[in-house]
């Protein structure tokens, strides 16, 4: 099979000769330097050299024509006439003492992102730990970039995803993903604040009523007003009061329970959404089982509550509720006790309307995501998330003017040290949700 010498797309090298091994499937070009060595890296003296040794290195290369590719350098050893030390040549495709040239690198950590490990080893024909180190180069260096901006709005959720809850922050304002770390215990997620700078820019943080995420925005972000999701408040009411309802089902026979059942779907609906024969029926129910009643109509003051427009009527329906729910119907005490608990971040809502919406949005698509990649693990999934498509946002930078003077002082350099004396930060990272799914339609 003949090469182009232009064809390899690596200008540094020669052409010699290209050979197909005998069951077709892979290519070895033998290529040597276009040019010696210009410069001794060892004292900067300008050659020429003497020509010390003679000898070959064999590296894999991209595949080229359907086959898995491999290049032949005919390379050696020079001797430096100033100094007398000798050197190998270097190579700009290759790095260091590496058996893979960068662009087949690349093209290595880009199947990570689509296949498992063993396979992209198999295709490839290198190791299985050979692929595992390129991810982990790829995931160091693209580590770096994830350089946030802190939102004023900032959501935060959990995913479940391989069986672990994996901690997701959002920006809900520009509505972008910023991160999804590999789960959601306090070290992990004070180490994610710990690197974003300006946190205190950070007005409103919205969440659902998960204590330790509480505590801990409470400790990074005190001047934060937490907002809990008003769909999840909603949520716990209707679980607490079907608990009443089934309780009430207890002891009842089959044509009841079928009865019943029909009704529970009523309760369920929003009470508007009724007509006035089905809200009659629920009516008659009531006078029967007055706990599901109750139950009922308290789910309707909580959706009432969350009408007002302002913080006093609001709260004056959330007292109304606190002081509604009897004492013999467990369920709603518990609901109670919880809304007593989260009072503030309920009530934040009425001043800050955010939802988490947005955050629970994103959530939805990594889990979609994660169901059509269902061979790749989770660092991969959430590589492939943050920066496999157009709607990764890298940082930008604005870069001070200042005259330069030397100091004859030093401290110790530190991540904080360096955002605060750095550039500017214009824009942080960011993957755009919008346009992430229609990269995955």
């Amino acid at each position: 099979m003949a090469d182009n010498p232009n064809s390899i797309g690596l200008p540094e090298f020669e052409l010699i000769a290209t050979y197909e091994d005998t069951d077709g499937r892979s290519l070895l070009r033998e290529v040597k330097k276009s040019q010696p060595p210009e410069a001794c890296p060892k004292c900067g003296c300008v050659g020429p050299f003497y020509r010390h040794t003679k000898n070959e290195r064999i590296v894999q290369d991209i595949p080229a024509y359907g086959k898995l590719c491999y290049l032949k350098i005919l390379t050696g050893r020079y001797k430096c006439r100033e100094c007398g030390e000798t050197f190998a040549e270097s190579f700009d495709c290759v790095e260091g003492k590496d058996r893979l040239t960068k662009r087949f690198k690349v093209y290595i950590q880009k199947l990570c992102l689509k296949d498992t490990f063993s396979r992209i080893a198999q295709d490839n024909s290198i190791s299985v730990n050979t692929v595992r180190r390129c991810f982990h180069e790829y995931v160091e260096w693209n580590e770096k970039l994830l350089i946030y901006k802190a939102p004023r709005v900032l959501g935060i959720d959990e995913d479940h995803v391989h069986k672990i809850f994996r901690f997701v922050i959002t920006d809900v304002e520009n509505r972008e993903l910023l991160d999804i770390i590999p789960d959601r215990e306090p070290d992990s997620i004070l180490e994610l604040f710990r690197r974003m700078p300006d946190k205190h820019n950070i007005k409103v943080v919205t969440m659902d009523m998960y204590a330790p995420y509480k505590k801990i925005i409470k400790k990074v972000l005190p001047s934060a007003k937490i907002v809990v999701d008003h769909y999840h408040v909603i949520q716990l009411v209707n679980r607490r009061m079907d608990d009443v309802r089934k309780q009430a089902r207890e002891g009842m026979n089959a044509a009841q329970r079928k009865k019943f059942l029909y009704l529970s779907k009523l309760m369920k609906s929003n009470k508007e959404d009724l007509s006035v024969e089905s809200y009659n029926r629920l009516k008659e129910m009531f006078l029967d089982y007055p706990n599901v009643g109750q139950a009922y109509h308290l789910k309707e003051l909580v959706r009432t509550m969350y009408k007002q427009e302002q913080r006093r009527e609001a709260g004056e329906l959330f007292l109304q509720f606190i002081r509604s729910v009897p004492e013999n119907c467990a369920p709603m005490v518990t609901v109670r006790e919880t809304f007593l608990s989260w009072k503030e971040e309920i009530m934040n809502y009425f001043d800050h309307p955010y939802t988490n919406a947005f955050t629970e949005a994103a959530n939805k698509l990594i889990k979609d995501l994660n169901q059509k990649a269902r061979s790749l693990d989770f660092e991969q999934l959430r590589y492939k998330v943050l920066f496999a498509t157009k709607a990764t946002r890298l940082p930008s930078f604005e870069i001070d003017d200042a005259d330069f003077e030397p100091s004859k002082t030093f401290r110790k350099i530190t991540v904080d040290s360096v955002l605060a004396s750095g550039p500017t930060l214009l824009e942080g990272f960011g993957v755009d949700i919008e346009t992430l799914a229609q990269e995955f339609e």
